[in-house]
């Protein structure tokens, strides 16, 4: 779910890597966070559906793994 996200808003390589100022975090991996956080508040669904997809995929983009 996560690589079709970046294929349908034409992310570059560079773009998923690029991290937050505490360099903890890419800006892609954030964003999709906050985004389901505010999706489960609107009661429009619920991010832990893609939960294991977001976890493997960040592994790949991060610089460190996902752990909770």
């Amino acid at each position: 779910m996560l690589d079709r996200l970046a294929e349908t808003f034409s992310l570059s390589e560079e773009e998923l890597r690029e991290l937050l100022p505490s360099g903890k975090q890419t800006v892609f991996y954030s964003r999709v966070g906050w985004t389901g956080t505010y999706v489960a508040k609107a009661g429009l669904g619920n991010l832990t559906l893609i939960l294991p997809h977001y976890r493997s995929w960040s592994a790949r983009f991060s610089t460190k793994s996902f752990t909770n």
